[in-house]
């Protein structure tokens, strides 16, 4: 199982919310680099990069975005956040993203979704993010008026490259997964599955890898040293490199 840091940008600083609230910060990091390459010494083999203030529509960090794929070398990238058009998909992958992650508009327009799976494949990660089995959007603003498994099992089928899954109601509270929820994910679709929101220690990682998941992003946890991601990755990865 892929253990995957996440740096949420604010403001150029990497943050850490409790529930998804913009205005309840418990964690600031302002160089995002270099706690990216923290995370790398640690042993990371993935990050995921999500530009908050993109996502809801407040700004842009596209620059620290790309400063950070430039700059740390030795992980691969999966970077969402706002991503509303193929010209923002290509200016990540050109930029160094293994792969983009996108949300909202993939929930909302059929057509744009179902061309986007058709011209990029397994580069993209739909974001389904979860209240209660009803997906949300627009920064988990709104409701997208569509249900999980329904939704998920006409991506699988469209060719999507995977799903993030995260229950909003265990964002950034440490109280852990909904193990329940993406076992069901990933019983229903064929694709990878990783898991977010509510990740406290190793013991959840291994129960979300016994329900299925190729992956989790862990945020709240890997920030505040609940959880030791050296050991993880020894878990998980084996020996470090």
């Amino acid at each position: 199982m892929e253990v995957i840091p996440a740096i949420d940008l604010k403001n150029g600083a990497a943050v850490q919310l409790v529930g998804g609230d913009i205005n309840k910060e418990l964690v600031r990091v302002d160089d995002p680099v270099e706690q990216a390459r923290e995370f790398v010494r640690k042993g990371s083999r993935w990050i995921h990069i999500v530009d908050l203030d993109r996502a809801l529509g407040t700004g842009s960090n596209l620059q620290m975005v790309k400063h950070i794929l430039e700059h740390v070398p030795g992980a691969r990238f999966q970077v969402g956040g706002g991503i509303r058009f193929t010209e923002d998909i290509d200016d990540l992958l050109n930029s160094g993203a293994t792969r983009v992650v996108i949300g909202t508009r993939a929930i909302s327009d059929d057509k744009w979704f179902a061309h986007v799976c058709e011209r990029y494949g397994d580069r993209i990660i739909a974001a389904v993010d979860v209240k209660q089995d009803e997906i949300l959007i627009n920064g988990w603003q709104a409701s997208s008026g569509k249900k999980l498994i329904e939704w998920a099992k006409r991506a699988d089928a469209q060719g999507i490259g995977g799903f993030l899954y995260t229950d909003v109601s265990k964002e950034g509270r440490l109280q852990g997964a909904n193990i329940q929820g993406v076992e069901r994910l990933c019983k229903q679709v064929h694709k990878p599955v990783i898991a977010s929101g509510g990740i406290r220690d190793i013991a959840d990682l291994q129960r979300l890898g016994d329900s299925g998941a190729w992956g989790a992003v862990v945020g709240m946890a890997a920030y505040t040293g609940r959880l030791d991601l050296e050991a993880a990755y020894k878990t998980f990865h084996g020996a470090p490199r």
